[in-house]
């Protein structure tokens, strides 16, 4: 090779070298400007939301019961009203003076025809007032009032003091004594045989006493019977909280076949007349009324045979005697209610009626409620708690949302970060939430196959640092709502669930 050739291919080595120097060299330059950006997976909540957690509050204070299909109801119950003997039957002290009138007797009135009258607690008071000579010898005597079958018949001595004028007093117990007031026939009612015989001690005489005064005071009652008369027994207004509907913030709920049936108890010997006044809801959807032939005409309550037994009268309100559809539309959170309780309102005085010490009258609601229908915008909520101690460093992350929906109603969901005081720091999804089809459906209307979706959120720097530094809880607040496009109604089953799993990539950015 001549030496003009060697020159011209060192020429060309050195430009070789020159380039590829810059080459690496500005390899190097942009190498120390690139972002070194790792990332790492951080699982933060897998939660299922089944039929007794979205329901929970009806699980706690009710029942949630699964039919043979596996459909749920929604039951409830709850107590309206509790009227005891002793708030409306009692008597008042009353005094009968035998030094006036002595053998069958009128004995406590008070608007009641009774035949017979067993006492509980009651005392007899005595008192005699007589100008003696000698010791007398007085026996207070009731033949009709009986102890374990031994009639009433109490002696004692009045002793002579030297007065003028003597008085004594003493006492009688009447627990456990059993009166019959049906007079000498046995026809009659309020009528007591009492009298009393004065003997003097010595000499055998009987003695006209100038005062001898009988004071029944103090007196309860284990049983009675006869006429009570009509009888007011009360108004009732109360507000009755209904918290099955606790989960549900908004909206309303359209059941197909929903019931509320209205019990009483009742162990009183005499009818009863309910009559309704008010019968109202309030809830998240507003206030609605309770219309219908049992509201508009009210209860007729059955009496037992004797008091061993109770009677339970039940009336059924449902969608063909009333407006109930309606009235639960609103999803309420208490039922308001304003009512009369009456009794022998016929005022039939040859009924028979009775009572005991024991006796009530109770009045409870209960509400059965299938969940099949339409829910409209029905809204729940759940707090689970958030640990983002691993995300400390990072600086941007991109949040996945998975969902797997067996509910067969569509969720429209939002994620909200909370702090320790659970207020609102942010939301997941900016533009208001995010839509989770329901679940494919059989024609029944009960969930087949389960809806599986997944979304992707990303949010940056400035965001990420405030929920990282304040984020302590997350709230999931789902709305409910069916298809209106769909023509066949929803059924609830008790394996319906919503699964959510929300994780995060985070990202770690530092310059080279």
């Amino acid at each position: 090779m001549s030496f003009g050739g060697v020159k011209r291919l060192n020429s060309i080595v050195l430009l070789l070298v020159v380039f590829l120097v810059s080459c690496i060299a500005d390899d190097l330059e942009k190498l120390k400007k690139t972002q070194w950006t790792p990332e790492l997976a951080l699982p933060l909540i897998d939660s299922r939301f089944d039929v007794s957690r979205v329901f929970s509050r009806a699980f706690e204070d009710g029942a949630l019961l699964s039919g043979s299909d596996g459909l749920i109801t929604m039951v409830y119950s709850g107590e309206l009203f509790r009227l005891k003997a002793d708030e409306f039957i009692s008597f008042q002290d009353f005094e009968i003076d035998l030094a006036l009138a002595q053998g069958e007797l009128p004995f406590i009135n008070k608007g009641m025809l009774l035949k017979h009258l067993d006492f509980d607690k009651g005392i007899l008071e005595v008192h005699i007032e007589e100008a003696l000579i000698q010791d007398v010898l007085v026996t207070i005597n009731m033949p009709r009032s009986t102890k374990n079958g031994i009639p009433f018949k109490e002696t004692f001595v009045m002793h002579y003091k030297g007065q003028s004028s003597t008085i004594f007093d003493t006492i009688f117990f009447l627990d456990g004594y059993s009166f019959d007031l049906t007079g000498p026939g046995g026809q009659q009612s309020n009528q007591i045989n009492i009298n009393y015989e004065a003997i003097s001690v010595n000499g055998g005489q009987v003695v006209d006493l100038d005062v001898c005064r009988l004071k029944f005071r103090d007196l309860s009652f284990l049983f009675l019977d006869g006429y009570l008369g009509k009888l007011d027994l009360g108004s009732y207004n109360d507000s009755l909280d209904l918290t099955i509907f606790e989960n549900f913030k908004s909206g309303s709920i359209i059941l197909e076949d929903p019931k509320i049936n209205f019990r009483v108890d009742n162990s009183f010997g005499f009818p009863i007349s309910l009559t309704f006044n008010n019968f109202s809801g309030s809830g998240v959807g507003g206030n609605s009324n309770l219309d219908g032939d049992i509201i508009d005409n009210g209860i007729d309550v059955g009496s037992p045979v004797d008091t061993t037994n109770s009677i339970v009268t039940t009336e059924e309100i449902n969608s063909g005697n009333s407006n109930i559809g309606n009235f639960l539309s609103i999803t309420p959170n208490s039922i308001n209610f304003d009512l009369n309780l009456e009794a022998n309102t016929s005022n039939d005085s040859t009924e028979l009626n009775f009572a005991s010490k024991n006796s009530e009258v109770v009045g409870f609601i209960d509400l059965e409620l299938p969940l099949k229908g339409r829910l409209d915008s029905v809204i729940f909520e759940n707090v689970l708690d958030l640990d983002l101690g691993e995300a400390q460093n990072a600086n941007s992350a991109i949040f996945k949302l998975h969902a797997e929906n067996f509910f067969p109603i569509g969720v429209y969901m939002q994620v909200y970060f909370l702090n320790d005081r659970q207020e609102i720091i942010d939301s997941l999804i900016l533009d208001g939430s995010t839509i989770f089809k329901e679940a494919v459906t059989d024609k029944a209307g009960f969930s087949v196959v389960p809806s599986i979706e997944e979304s992707y959120f990303s949010i940056i720097s400035g965001r990420f640092d405030i929920i990282k530094n304040l984020g302590k809880y997350i709230r999931i607040r789902a709305m409910l709502l069916t298809d209106q496009s769909a023509t066949k109604s929803i059924k609830i089953r008790d394996n319906n669930y919503l699964d959510i799993k929300i994780g995060a990539i985070l990202r770690f950015q530092r310059d080279q």
